[in-house]
């Protein structure tokens, strides 16, 4: 079946636009909180470090927000933080046991290498960004449970 394509540079017609718009008020979406939970999130960006599993930022965004179900917009943005701190959490954890197992590579000559001074202190900064990605997941995690308390109250 060919299904002839509108070209983009030729503007809609008003009659065309407001029925387009009638049709849009009859979408009902999904229907559970879940479902609602979950779909909101469709368009988030993520920028994928190279070691990364490309799926992993979408599977905790689904997990956390599947599992949370933010009921209003500051429960999304402590759920957010929960995300990205596990996030950055397990990628620091990742960036760390590649370093302790394989040591650093010297990108010159792609062999090993002996951690040089400028390289243990990019070890402490990453320590340091773990140490804040663990407060911060549990300040997040604190202030949703403190959140949802207040409401059943």
């Amino acid at each position: 079946m060919h299904i002839e394509r509108r070209s983009l540079d030729r503007p809609l017609s008003q009659k065309k636009l407001d029925a387009n718009r009638r049709n849009a008020l009859k979408s009902s979406g999904p229907t559970s909180s879940r479902g609602r939970a979950i779909s909101s999130q469709n368009a988030r960006k993520y920028t994928i470090l190279p070691f990364e599993d490309p799926d992993l930022p979408k599977e905790l965004t689904a997990q956390y927000y599947g599992h949370y179900i933010p009921a209003d917009k500051s429960e999304r943005r402590l759920v957010d933080i929960l995300v990205h701190c596990d996030r950055v959490r397990r990628n620091c954890k990742l960036l760390l046991a590649f370093i302790r197992a394989h040591g650093v590579i010297d990108l010159r000559t792609q062999t090993a290498a002996k951690v040089p001074p400028s390289v243990a202190g990019r070890l402490s900064e990453i320590k340091d960004v773990l140490r804040a990605a663990d407060s911060g997941y549990y300040n997040a995690l604190i202030q949703l449970e403190s959140t949802r308390a207040q409401a059943a109250a």
